[in-house]
């Protein structure tokens, strides 16, 4: 859902770095790119008004002279906190403890 272009776009706020970029000190050997954003569930579903966390970051070894690049990354996505309509269920954690358990 988060990366599909067939799905409802979700209401999110984002930090990114969108294209690699050179880690200094590195004479363009490492590069780096990664994105960490914060979105809002919407509509009518077994959770109502969940939260999404995202966030990637990837690391690209090689340069520009080499023939060959290696790139590593890692990927996160999340859904959490809300209010599951199963009142057995109720609210979901949702304090900045909970973001912070999410986050790491």
């Amino acid at each position: 859902m988060t990366l599909s272009r067939n799905a409802a776009p979700i209401s999110k706020i984002s930090i990114s770095v969108p294209e690699f970029i050179d880690v200094p000190g590195t004479n363009g050997f490492v590069e780096i790119r990664g994105s960490l954003a914060h979105g809002w569930m919407s509509g009518d579903r077994i959770v109502k008004d969940a939260f999404v966390h995202e966030k990637y970051l990837f690391l690209r070894f090689g340069g520009s002279e080499l023939p060959a690049r290696f790139i590593f990354g890692l990927t996160h996505f999340n859904n959490w906190a809300g209010t599951h309509i199963d009142p057995e269920i109720g609210k979901l954690p949702s304090s900045f403890n909970d973001f912070l358990r999410v986050f790491i």
